[in-house]
């Protein structure tokens, strides 16, 4: 089974940890922290102390090629880059590592990490999407290039049939989920999963198009607000 390690529990790392194992992942959660590793080790699958300048330490751990590591250490600059070395060498094809600045971050795409993260600046960016194109409620990159969408149908869309609207054709956007807000006994919105999409799939008022396809054509999109 393929397993997320994280390296480094700080706020954000740790953040990430219990979310990939609450959305059912295998995490492997490490830190030279002996306490963040304890306040952390009952909500991953196995946490473990280690100091990631060391590369007999790294290159010992139980990891396969198909397996997605995260470095998230802060603004310790040269560790991230001895971590993600370290990673490259065992042979792991997707390394993502949060990045302090452009140099650190041209520095860690040379040694080989496929992802590099400004965890700030993408939030923001995605705030500024949500509020400059209310049509796109959420955005979520996949790989260079290549996002997920969580789309607001059109005025025009509702009462039509996904075959008839033919999204792909029009926006290079492939629909794979309908989800649809509903309210709770308490008043509470809250989202569920519609349908999984077909031809016949009828879009109706306060449902979410779950979109996948290159950035170019969410662009596109975004033009239709």
């Amino acid at each position: 089974m393929r397993q997320f390690i994280v390296i480094g529990l700080g706020n954000f790392g740790s953040t990430l940890a219990k979310g990939l194992t609450a959305r059912g992942c295998q995490v492997l959660a490490i830190d030279i922290d002996k306490e963040k590793v304890q306040e952390i080790k009952d909500e991953v699958s196995e946490a473990i102390v280690m100091d990631v300048r060391d590369r007999d330490a790294v290159q010992s751990l139980p990891i396969q090629a198909e397996d997605i590591s995260f470095v998230s250490l802060g603004d310790q600059m040269e560790i991230s880059i001895l971590a993600t070395f370290y990673l490259k060498e065992m042979g792991l094809n997707r390394i993502m590592v949060k990045a302090i600045s452009e140099d650190h971050a041209k520095i860690l795409r040379l040694i080989g990490a496929s992802d590099v993260i400004f965890p700030e600046q993408q939030m923001a960016m995605r705030l500024a999407d949500q509020l400059a194109h209310p049509s796109i409620l959420d955005l979520v990159p996949l790989a260079e290039g290549f996002s997920m969408a969580e789309l607001k149908p059109l005025e025009s869309y509702i009462g039509k049939t996904l075959g008839q609207l033919e999204i792909r054709k029009n926006f290079g956007l492939e629909i794979v989920l309908i989800k649809t807000v509903v309210k709770t006994k308490e008043g509470n919105e809250i989202e569920k999963i519609k349908t999984i999409p077909a031809a016949n799939s009828v879009i109706e008022r306060g449902d979410i198009l779950v979109a996948i396809g290159e950035d170019k054509y969410i662009e596109k999109y975004k033009k239709q607000d």
